[in-house]
């Protein structure tokens, strides 16, 4: 994949630029690794982080604890569906690159990630991506994020089925579906965001249907599976 692109396999992102209007700042890749294993944060990183609400840091942090053990064949064969090259479209517009290599770039960062032994998370993927910087807009990607929280959390609102409603809950079922392909298993855990979390701890022969911040109302579409 490197060489088709014509990269040097090992080109890697060092540093992360993160834009919001007229908000710039810059933050070394080994600086956000460090800050999810030790919560501490660089000076350079801490300078974004003033930004951010408690809150807001809060899920930055809990963002980067998420370390997915996916199946590399079905992984690669998902970015190359309708919805897969749909979502790397969406993403490529929110990355600044001087060349028209954006979506490779991302192909290429996602599946070379998902490869490390921790998974495919954050840092694998920033650790990943073949050029020395990666300059993302916040605005567009949070438009991206609002696509996948697109149904309303008002009292008087009956919840959605997230799994057709969200392009990411899509993506995240049409995953599963060519990870468990043709496979057979001994056990299988059907659940939502609470049992998403146990991952691939299950134990050889055992499957994880689980869909991490998917609604419950979305096992019923799991159970007509």
């Amino acid at each position: 994949m490197h060489s088709g692109l014509g990269l040097l396999p090992s080109l890697a992102a060092e540093k992360v630029t993160v834009r919001y209007g007229l908000f710039e700042r810059s933050i070394p890749v080994a600086d956000i690794r460090s800050y999810s294993e030790t919560q501490k944060a660089s000076s350079d990183l801490k300078s974004f982080l003033d930004y951010l609400s408690t809150e807001e840091k809060q899920k930055f942090q809990e963002t980067l604890q998420v370390k997915m053990s996916l199946d590399i064949v079905a992984l690669d064969k998902l970015i190359n569906t309708g919805v897969g090259k749909q979502i790397l479209s969406f993403a490529s517009t929110a990355i600044a690159r001087r060349d028209q290599a954006s979506i490779q770039a991302l192909r290429s960062a996602i599946i070379i990630g998902a490869k490390s032994p921790e998974g495919l998370g954050v840092v694998s993927f920033l650790e990943a991506y073949p050029s020395n910087q990666l300059v993302v807009d916040v605005s567009k990607i949070s438009k991206l994020v609002g696509l996948a929280n697109s149904s309303s959390s008002a009292a008087d609102v009956p919840p959605k089925d997230n799994v057709s409603s969200s392009p990411l809950g899509k993506i995240a079922l049409q995953y599963q579906i060519l990870a468990a392909q043709d496979k057979q298993f001994s056990g299988c855990l059907f659940g939502d965001s609470v049992s998403a979390e146990l991952g691939n701890t299950l134990g050889s022969g055992t499957f994880n249907f689980g869909l991490n911040g998917l609604s419950t109302i979305s096992l019923q579409h799991l159970r007509q599976l």
